[in-house]
């Protein structure tokens, strides 16, 4: 349907792409590691983007578009690509927009959300020390806890 529908804290946007919508830009902070932000970098064998969290350089600016209540796409504006959790729970970025795309944000207290995956809906995103950003099956845990903040007109925070 083309019907909109909105997220808490998000955006309001369409599940029809070419109706009218407002997005909302966010940096997506991990709670255990502040003032890192999630970012992106090439792999190590040069293979394509794999996701980080770091407090150099300028931080990445995720759109969110909910699709229906909690659930929404985590894009980044600038790959025009979403956040994907593949079939065997590795994050990846994905210009398409299907399930494996879909995330949703748990509340989870003190303004923090876990953020699992749609289709894998006991994987988390985790952040550890290092800046390594991948799944966990830990909800509470505090690498798995993150903290948005909402990003001026898509400018960098």
């Amino acid at each position: 349907g083309g019907s909109p529908t909105k997220g808490q804290g998000g955006s309001v946007r369409s599940a029809n792409p070419s109706a009218d919508h407002m997005s909302v830009y966010y940096t997506l902070l991990p709670k255990a590691f502040a003032p890192q932000r999630l970012a992106y970098t090439t792999s190590m064998d040069g293979s394509g983007l794999v996701l980080i969290t770091t407090s150099s350089g300028p931080a990445a600016v995720w759109e969110l578009e909910f699709t229906s209540g909690e659930l929404c796409f985590v894009s980044n504006p600038v790959l025009h690509s979403q956040v994907r959790c593949n079939l065997f729970g590795q994050l990846t970025l994905s210009s398409v927009f299907q399930g494996w795309e879909v995330f949703r944000f748990i509340e989870v207290g003190f303004g923090n959300v876990a953020i699992s995956s749609w289709t894998h809906s006991h994987k988390y995103l985790s952040s550890d020390p290092d800046g390594k950003v991948s799944t966990s099956e830990n909800r509470l845990g505090h690498w798995e806890k993150w903290k948005l903040e909402k990003a001026e007109n898509g400018v960098y925070i």
